[in-house]
């Protein structure tokens, strides 16, 4: 893995450390948005170095807005 590469990896795995811990820390099952978007985006900074990700996306049928009800 290049040099640029290896950071990039670094900082991917670093991020997606501090996702797991923070939704750890959540209360009940939902997971807010955002948390999913941020979770992409680190999967397409990965797939740049040619990482196959295609397995770990969450679908968009699994990703619904939450009702003020809940």
């Amino acid at each position: 893995m290049a040099e640029n590469n290896s950071d990039l990896f670094a900082r991917a795995f670093s991020t997606l450390t501090s996702l797991r811990a923070n939704i750890d820390r959540m209360p009940g099952v939902n997971i807010p948005e955002i948390y999913v978007s941020e979770f992409h985006t680190v999967l397409d900074k990965l797939a740049g170095i040619a990482l196959d990700i295609a397995d770990f996306r969450i679908p968009n049928s699994e990703v619904r807005p939450r009702s003020l009800s809940e």
